[in-house]
């Protein structure tokens, strides 16, 4: 098991954006998070890299695994490209 997630419960205001999630991820394995404008990609992501602990529920890792993410959007680079970020 590279990372498990068990989230009971995740809110925004009045909306519940995670609730029940589990998943669990194994070495090798290539996942995909697919969903509409506003269901909690991001959120899930945002749990997931350590910027948002406002959750109830369980994030474990492998020991030694590292969680990497950059912004989706770079508006401050000036002519620099992101790889060059």
């Amino acid at each position: 098991m590279l990372l498990s997630i068990n989230i009971s419960d995740k809110t925004i205001g009045p909306k519940h954006l995670l609730e029940g999630l589990k998943l669990t991820i194994e070495p090798k394995e290539k996942v995909a998070i697919i969903g509409r404008n506003g269901v909690g990609k991001t959120t899930l992501f945002n749990i997931l890299n350590g910027s948002d602990d406002d959750y109830r529920g369980e994030i474990k890792r492998k020991r030694g695994l590292t969680t990497v993410a950059t912004q989706q959007e770079f508006h401050h680079l000036g002519n620099q490209t992101t790889l060059e970020y």
